[in-house]
């Protein structure tokens, strides 16, 4: 069982707009005493980038950047959101959501020093929801009914031709058995994707991969994260989630 103590609030909105109306949904990295997060920068304009600042302590802001680190530039990141980050194989990964204003993407960019970061576009080739409902029937005795509800939610409310909603990923920060671990998120659980290269990633791929998901981390009406759950944070070994009820607006965190 992972205890965890509550330290109080580390980072509030600033006054600068493109972080003016909140704070939130970090991901950070540790380097000796230093911890660098980087985090959903909120603007009253309901845009999203990318921020950063440097902790020690490691809870005592030192370090905040003026300007966001990653901000959009393509037009399927109108939104860039709940940023992730690790170390893997001397390489920092950032992964983050792209939204644009329709559908979500796994976007991610690297960089050796944390400072100068290079975007590397998206990680898995589009695919419609409704494709993927067709997928998950060939593995429905191992999927719960919820995974058919979100598929016809979207499709009702965002539109007929929307993509699979996955997001909330973060690559496990060492492979296994030679191949990256990528944690992300189908509503109403987590899955892990394991693939040895980036070209691998191709339409193909993720239909096989599709036709055989398997929950990583599930959700359960026991624990008040009915609605589904996410992963969080990139904890060596034991990713933390956070889970949501569909009848509450709380949060609940577990380190399991």
């Amino acid at each position: 069982m992972l205890h965890v103590k509550k330290e109080g609030i580390i980072l509030r909105p600033g006054t600068r707009p493109f972080e003016n109306e909140g704070v939130f949904n970090p991901g950070c990295v540790q380097v000796g005493n230093t911890v660098h997060m980087f985090y959903r920068a909120f603007s009253r304009q309901q845009r999203s980038t990318v921020g950063y600042c440097r902790l020690q302590g490691p809870l005592h802001v030192v370090e905040r950047s003026p300007a966001p680190v990653l901000s959009s530039e393509h037009p399927y990141e109108k939104n860039l959101e709940d940023p992730r980050v690790v170390f893997l194989d001397g390489t920092y990964y950032l992964t983050y959501v792209a939204y644009d204003g329709l559908n979500v993407r796994l976007a991610y960019a690297t960089s050796t020093d944390l400072v100068r970061w290079q975007k590397r576009g998206i990680l898995l080739p589009d695919i419609t929801y409704d494709r993927a409902e067709d997928l998950f029937h060939a593995c429905r005795s191992t999927l719960k009914e919820r995974y058919f509800l979100f598929e016809s939610y979207f499709k009702d409310v965002v539109g007929k031709d929307v993509l699979l909603w996955n997001k909330d990923h973060f690559f496990f920060p060492r492979k296994i058995g030679g191949k990256f671990a990528l944690v992300h998120r189908i509503l109403p659980d987590i899955q892990v994707m394991y693939f040895r290269r980036f070209a691998d990633l191709t339409p193909a791929f993720l239909e096989r991969y599709l036709k055989t998901s398997r929950a990583m981390s599930s959700s359960s009406r026991n624990t008040g994260t009915s609605r589904g759950i996410s992963g969080e944070a990139p904890l060596p070994w034991r990713p933390t989630r956070a889970g949501c009820s569909s009848t509450t607006r709380w949060m609940t965190w577990t380190g399991e």
